[in-house]
């Protein structure tokens, strides 16, 4: 009996100094953070339930992610990320935990994009280009200087511009009775085009803010001068700017107006709108760090063909030659136009624009001079954008920069 109680004495002992020291953490509710973050990348805040705490970044994010410490204080930990300049979409998830224990105070998931904008929070707001007609002539000058697009912040953010790429000009014509060959339609994946502009920036130069427009221009000129029916475009955000292999075409360049950053053209002298709008025109963010030598490197549009209903009578087989590819993920907003009476074939994929706008019923209908396509105005009081540009805008209409 004597030995049975010290036995049960050593072994109460023991447990009691077992519960002494290793004393089960107090549990919390850990916090849960999930930031989604564009491609120019940021701080985020947590908001830690104790002050001592350890940060386990995975050492497969840590060159990409890091703790602020300049921002952080306290319970308050910020984390600082990096621009995404990979190409790729990517993520991580952050533990921080109860300094020198395992119990997780916080979970914080970071995906980031490698794009800095998403599609339809800039779209196209007007696009002028038929031209102003001279009073003498009643036709626009051959220059069509006063050609302009409108591009709408139409978030409740304010949003950097950046980078954004204007493609002024698609491969396709609207106007050229054609179709694409069966299984062989590049549109479902990419826009071609001839004509390739990009706002100048370095990430946080062009703030827009919500509900505000950016103007480019075909000349930031004042067009009252020679033609008083024309507009003073003298206070555009950009314009356009070509050296022309021609002295006989040569571009004018308002240096007071910052000049878009050409990335390609396909014409030698100077790039305009086409004035019936059968090259249509969109908007599109590429990769964060992708530089003008490697789009054309690495986006030519190959072997692209297409069907040419003749006049004669005949069906041809064409090629799509000049042009480079926009994958569609990189689109913010696109725009299918053309005459009303004569459009054939949509430049950009359904998925895109389902529809049209137009300016004149016909090619050479001398009445579109002065109008253009406005995108409508919903309830909200943002431009309503349903990627069909048949019911989104007002086609034919008075060009809003125009007295």
């Amino acid at each position: 009996m004597k030995k049975l109680f010290l036995i049960l004495t050593t072994a109460l002992f023991a447990a009691g100094f077992a519960s002494c020291t290793d004393d089960p953490e107090e549990t919390v509710n850990p916090v849960v953070v999930s930031e989604i973050l564009r491609a120019l990348g940021g701080n985020v805040l947590v908001n830690v339930p104790e002050e001592n705490f350890d940060v386990n970044i995975p050492a497969d994010a840590a060159s990409w992610v890091q703790i602020n410490k300049a921002e952080s204080s306290g319970k308050a930990l910020v984390l600082s990320v990096d621009e995404n300049e990979t190409g790729t979409e990517r993520s991580t998830v952050v533990n921080v935990t109860r300094s020198g224990k395992s119990t997780v105070l916080a979970t914080v998931t970071i995906k980031q994009s490698d794009i800095t904008l998403q599609a339809g929070e800039f779209v196209i707001e007007e696009i002028y280009f038929t031209g102003t007609a001279l009073p003498e002539t009643g036709k626009p000058d051959r220059w069509l200087g006063d050609q302009y697009i409108k591009i709408r912040n139409n978030s409740d953010e304010d949003l950097y511009a950046d980078g954004m790429m204007l493609i002024l000009s698609s491969g396709l014509n609207s106007g050229m009775n054609s179709e694409m060959i069966e299984g062989k339609d590049f549109r479902k994946e990419c826009c071609a085009g001839n004509a390739f502009y990009c706002i100048p920036g370095h990430g946080q130069d062009v703030l827009v803010k919500a509900g505000e427009s950016l103007i480019v221009v075909n000349n930031a000129q004042n067009h009252t001068i020679g033609n008083p029916n024309s507009w003073d475009a003298t206070k555009a955000d950009f314009e356009w700017y070509d050296v022309s292999s021609n002295e006989n075409y040569l571009d004018i360049d308002n240096p007071d107006v910052p000049n878009l950053d050409k990335w390609y053209a396909s014409t030698l002298t100077v790039q305009v709108l086409h004035n019936r709008g059968f090259n249509a025109v969109a908007i599109a963010m590429p990769p964060v760090g992708l530089t003008a030598k490697q789009f054309l490197a690495e986006y030519p549009l190959k072997d692209a063909q297409y069907i040419f209903h003749s006049p004669n009578g005949s069906d041809y087989t064409m090629p799509l030659r000049n042009c480079y590819r926009v994958p569609n993920e990189w689109v913010l907003d696109a725009v299918n136009t053309g005459c009303r009476d004569e459009y054939y074939i949509a430049p950009w994929d359904a998925s895109l624009d389902a529809g049209y706008a137009w300016c004149g019923t016909a090619d050479g209908d001398a009445y579109r001079f002065g109008k253009s396509v406005i995108r409508k105005t919903g309830s909200d009081g943002k431009l309503i954008d349903s990627n069909n540009s048949t019911n989104d805008f007002e086609s034919n209409t008075k060009a809003s920069l125009i007295k």
